[in-house]
This record gives C-alpha cells, sequence and structure tokens, in this order.
C-alpha cells in the first residue's frame, strides 16, 4: 500500500475499507469516498471484499494508517485489536440508528430485541416475536447490538451523516474517542441535468416520485389518506414509485402508481431521471428513529431538477426552507404543500425553488470537497509523527 510521493520524503495517507454492500449505504459511506480518493494524491484507498487469503488480510491491515469499517465489522474490529495491531487507527461509520428500528420495518427481524405484537380487531396478532415469527430471535440481535458497543468502544473516530446520529454513537465509544460529521455526498457526474420527456408520458400528466426501501412504511401510512383527496383532485398526477411497495398503504391509489425495481447503484440516479419526474414527496413518520437518518433524499432529487414536498422534521428540518423546497409539518400542510406543489409545476414556479436546492447542493453537499474534508478528519487521529509524513 505504497505510492511514490511527488513531495520528496512525504506519501499519501493509506486508507483500508472492510468489505462493504453493493446496496445505497455501502456507496454513500464507503465506495463513492474509495473512488473519489483515487482522484486525490494525498490519499491511497483499498477496498477489501472479503476474499483475500488471511495473510493476505493482514498483511493490508498492517500497511494501512486508517482502517475504517461499519456495522458488522465486529469479527475485523476483534481481530485487530486483540491480535494484529492493537494501536491501529479504526474508524466507525454508520448512517442509521439500529438500536431504535420501528417493528413497522423489515430491518427489525435483524435488529429488533423485544417482541412486538399488534392489536387487530381486538386481537392481539405476533408481529415480531421470538419463536412465533420466522426467522425472528431477538436474542441472536441483543448479541448483535453488543458486538456493536464493542466496535463503538475500540473505534478511535466514529463517523455519521448527521450530528444526532453522531452525538448518539458517541456515547458509547471511551474517553479518547472523536468523532465527524460526513456528509451523504453526491457525485455530479450521475446526476444528468436538463429535461428528459419518456415516451410513455402522456401530454399534460404530472409525474411524482418517491423512492427507498423497506422501512418507511410507516411514512406512507401516515398521509396516506390526503394523498388519495389530491390525488382524487388532480386526476393528471400519477405516483412514481422505485425501490420498496407498501401494498396496504398504496391500496387506495394503486391504479395511479407505475411501480420500478431498485438498480445497481451507478444507474440507479440515471433511471432516476429517465422516470420524467415533474415532482417528488418525501413524507416522514413522526418517530425517533427517523430523526437520525440524513438528508439524502432531498439531496437527490434536487440534484435531478426535481422539486420536493418534505417532511419539516429532523433531518430535513436542519436543510429545508420555504424557498427551496415545499416543507410541511402536519397531514393538513402536506395536503396544503403537495397541491402547491403541483400548480407550481403546472405554471412553472416550482423550479425558483428547485434552483435554490441546487446551488445550496453543489456548494455543501459536492464529493470531491467532501473527499478532501474525510482525508483531513483521518489524519487528525494518527500520531504527530504519522502526520508529518504525510502529504
Amino acid at each position: 500500500m505504497s505510492k511514490k510521493s511527488k513531495v520528496k520524503g512525504k506519501r499519501p495517507l493509506q486508507v483500508l475499507f472492510l468489505p462493504v454492500d453493493d446496496g445505497g449505504c455501502g456507496w454513500y459511506r464507503i465506495r463513492q469516498f474509495d473512488e473519489a480518493f483515487k482522484f486525490r494524491d494525498d490519499v491511497r484507498s483499498y477496498l477489501m471484499d472479503g476474499k483475500e487469503e488471511a495473510e493476505k488480510q493482514v498483511e493490508m491491515i498492517n500497511a494501512a494508517d486508517i482502517v475504517v469499517g461499519r456495522l458488522g465489522d465486529y469479527q475485523y474490529f476483534k481481530l485487530i485489536k486483540e491480535d494484529i495491531a492493537p494501536d491501529k487507527k479504526m474508524v466507525f461509520d454508520h448512517d442509521d440508528n439500529t438500536m431504535e428500528v420501528l417493528p413497522t420495518s423489515e430491518h427489525y427481524k435483524e435488529f429488533g430485541t423485544e417482541d412486538a405484537w399488534a392489536l387487530l380487531e381486538g386481537n392481539l396478532k405476533p408481529i415480531w416475536v421470538t419463536g412465533l415469527t420466522e426467522g425472528f430471535n431477538r436474542y441472536k440481535n441483543l448479541s448483535s447490538q453488543m458486538s456493536l458497543l464493542y466496535i463503538l468502544a475500540c473505534a478511535d473516530l466514529i463517523t455519521s451523516p448527521v450530528q444526532k446520529l453522531l452525538d448518539f454513537y458517541l456515547q458509547f465509544g471511551s474517553k479518547e474517542v472523536k468523532g465527524g460529521i460526513v456528509h451523504n455526498a453526491l457525485n455530479p457526474d450521475l446526476y444528468p441535468e436538463g429535461e428528459f420527456i419518456p415516451k410513455d408520458k402522456k401530454k399534460g400528466e404530472i409525474r411524482i416520485g418517491w423512492q427507498g426501501g423497506v422501512s418507511h412504511m410507516g411514512d406512507w401510512e401516515e398521509i396516506k389518506e390526503p394523498l388519495a383527496r389530491v390525488l382524487k383532485d388532480y386526476p393528471e398526477v400519477t405516483l412514481h414509485i422505485l425501490g420498496s411497495y407498501y401494498k396496504n398503504q398504496f391500496k387506495e391509489v394503486k391504479d395511479r402508481i407505475t411501480r420500478y425495481p431498485w438498480y445497481p447503484f451507478r444507474g440507479y440516479t440515471f433511471r432516476l431521471k429517465t422516470l420524467g419526474l415533474d415532482g417528488a414527496i418525501i413524507p416522514l413518520e413522526s418517530k425517533p428513529f427517523n430523526e437520525y437518518k440524513s438528508e439524502v433524499k432531498f439531496t437527490e432529487f434536487t440534484a435531478l431538477g426535481v422539486p420536493c414536498v418534505v417532511k419539516n422534521m429532523l433531518p430535513y428540518s436542519e436543510v429545508i426552507t420555504e424557498q427551496n423546497s415545499y416543507p410541511y409539518k402536519d397531514n393538513k400542510e402536506f395536503e396544503e404543500k403537495l397541491r402547491a406543489m403541483i400548480e407550481d409545476i403546472k405554471s412553472g414556479e416550482s423550479q425558483k425553488r428547485v434552483k435554490v436546492a441546487n446551488e445550496w447542493v453543489k456548494k455543501e453537499r459536492n464529493i470531491k470537497e467532501e473527499a478532501g474534508k474525510l482525508v483531513q478528519l483521518y489524519k487528525s487521529i494518527l500520531p504527530e509523527d504519522t502526520q508529518r509524513e504525510l502529504l
């Protein structure tokens, strides 16, 4: 893991990323930075795929200045800190509070530590109950959460995209642990500008989009009634859903919905662009778990030139305004703002808010700038003599 320096006697920072998933989280938190580092002279990064021979993995770990891991890397943290190199500087990064996962999410199967029942027509129905729900065992999940506590206690640096999540994780770290905000930034090359009109888009049709995974059922449950009223009054509006589909929450408006599957991440934003969206809605259930998320949905739609109706709560309340979006606090405001956005789409006024939002995205969420800040953050946890060796 060496690289000849352009500055005599200096070398680039060596960063090793532990194996990571191919989904959106793995992309935003690890893979995208690994790619961005390739365009810099002051850092060299490697992304382990987990298939290397044990001897090769040890060699990569020993050669790195910084090792970066995420949830599920307990065995790596334990091996490094207890057997390979106890003084190795370790970073833990995550973008969700897995200790607060809601029972309405399929992820509760992996992270839920309490049995969950639902009262339906006067009868208790097991939703996530150990011994009754296939594949769910709260004791197994407790073990995983304890492994997370070990990782947090070992980490020299904890990073997350928002302050609330960072503060939560820091409380489990050592007295010496440092924390840093690493935003979910965007690569402008993956967000094509200009208008795209699909061949199947009807004249006068207004397409409203949403994309997301399995943890958003409560978001849609919260807005399903006002949404149905708006769609009834605007027959030209259609919904375009990429990712998870919530049958019960969508049943009143299913004839107005077009569904799309997930796409590999490098192609995902291009697929969103080709939907020909005129607007987007970003609902969020008023639950503590959601306050630990990032504002990435807003930045993605904005970068594609799409105006957004957005729930005015954390994390979005930190970045949205009446000038860059259509914020709402409750269902009454959701209905009002959705109607307002539809009317503004018709008149062209909605693009004024997109312009303001896009200026913010380009300035505050650019991966090139964020990568530079991350290199400096990583360097800050190294010993001073090591820092003096680096470019």
